[in-house]
């Protein structure tokens, strides 16, 4: 048993640790650093270089980090405060304009408990969850999720486009499309409001 336990500690420090990418984390007081980290429980993860031990950071010292190596893409994370949540989580920034859309995806850590023989299999993997799509206005505190309730959340966050709504109404415009629906509202209604 206390081997089993070993070997699954080295396999659950291994997926953890090497999932980390090259950061800039930007501080509340409008400096930056960069260095290596990890995202993990909406906290960051940081250390400046391979022989140093990873601190945690969180919302009271930062405000913003910048993932490198995502297939030559910039990953953004902002700490926004959300309705369903009613606190700050830590959230992908997908587009940004006078609407701006988040994502937050949640990992969950499965644990296999199976038995073959009488002798357990041990082992975990790491299921994503459905992600988790977040609208808010430039001047708005909180970020509305836009997904639950979905044509009743458009009409009222939307309220100001007629032609949004008539889109997902029509079926134009459905779920799968907040990224072009938050798109359009920047391109062309943004500058009515």
């Amino acid at each position: 048993m206390k081997k089993l336990f070993t070997i699954f500690f080295l396999i659950l420090s291994f997926n953890i640790y090497s999932q980390y990418n090259d950061v800039k984390m930007y501080f509340n007081d409008s400096t930056s650093i960069e260095g290596i980290g990890y995202i993990r429980k909406d906290k960051v993860y940081f250390k400046l270089d391979e022989k140093e031990k990873f601190s945690e950071w969180g919302m009271e010292s930062i405000y913003r980090v910048d993932f490198f190596g995502f297939e030559n893409e910039v990953k953004t994370f902002n700490y926004v405060y959300s309705d369903n949540y009613r606190k700050f989580c830590l959230m992908e920034l997908v587009i940004e304009g006078e609407v701006v859309l988040y994502k937050l995806q949640r990992d969950i850590i499965v644990y296999d408990k199976r038995e073959i023989n009488g002798m357990p299999t041990g082992g975990s993997h790491i299921d994503k969850t459905e992600p988790e799509y977040y609208v808010k206005h430039k001047k708005d505190k909180t970020a509305t999720d836009i997904l639950f309730g979905f044509k009743k959340r458009i009409a009222r966050f939307f309220s100001d486009c007629p032609d949004i709504i008539e889109m997902v109404n029509d079926k134009t415009f459905t779920k799968d499309d907040i990224d072009l629906i938050v798109k359009y509202y920047n391109d062309n209604c943004a500058t009515k409001s």
